[in-house]
């Protein structure tokens, strides 16, 4: 009984012990952890796939630092500029990985688009012949000719003898340039021209949109590099 008795207290000691490791120690630990936040990059709104982050589209959030991972994003000025990845909610931990630079995407061009006089327009190409035997690059200058089927005559716009080309997909929607690693095993149709994507004004869409729908169009490679985007600027 006594020995019964002495077990008894000596386990009721070891217990007050624990209580108290838990109530000055473990506690107040926790409890600085849990006081202590850190500064976190959120988004404000749902953001898509393949847009470009502005600082209107971020906002500073204080969450407790045991809830942050060491790669969550605190500083804004990480991804301004760059171009989400992946859709983004207000709730996302946000990390580099969800993001990549404007230069990797392979349609930048239409990132530097200003929505009044900088416009972009693809139009058909029906032949290797009409596309420069499909030696066409984006930044390359070109004219834009259009042949009137019912007519059978040449139609000329001079607005349209000097424009930059943006882009240049195959039949699938494929920018060729990201291909040319495969240009010896693919097939015709994935190497081929279909469609020219180019940067204009207003006006010269217009015209385009009249050339694609009643005409074959023609592209007429003009030139490559520095010189040639001079041209550009006196049309």
């Amino acid at each position: 009984m006594i020995k019964y008795i002495k077990n008894r207290y000596v386990i009721f000691a070891l217990c007050l012990i624990l209580a108290g490791v838990i109530a000055f120690v473990i506690v107040p630990k926790s409890n600085k952890n849990m006081a202590e936040l850190v500064d976190v990059v959120k988004v404000t709104r749902q953001i898509e796939k393949n847009t470009q982050i502005t600082e209107d589209m971020l906002e500073i959030k204080q969450l407790p630092k045991q809830a942050v991972t060491e790669n969550t994003i605190t500083d804004k000025k990480k991804i301004i500029g760059k171009v989400a990845s992946v859709q983004l909610l207000p709730e996302d931990n946000l990390v580099m990985q969800k993001f990549t630079d404007i230069s990797s995407v392979s349609d930048k061009a239409l990132y530097e688009m200003d929505g009044s006089e900088k416009l972009a327009i693809s139009v058909t190409v029906d032949s290797l012949a009409s596309s420069v035997s499909g030696k066409i690059m984006p930044g390359d200058v070109v004219s834009v000719y259009g042949f009137l089927n019912e007519t059978k005559t040449l139609s000329e716009y001079t607005d349209l003898q000097y424009v930059e080309v943006i882009g240049v997909s195959n039949s699938s929607a494929e920018e060729l340039s990201t291909r040319n690693a495969d240009s010896e095993t693919d097939s015709s149709d994935k190497v081929i021209p279909s469609t020219v994507t180019l940067s204009v004004n207003r006006n010269q869409a217009q015209e385009l949109v009249v050339l694609e729908n009643t005409s074959n169009i023609h592209i007429v490679f003009v030139g490559r590099g520095e010189i040639s985007r001079k041209l550009l600027q006196n049309n």
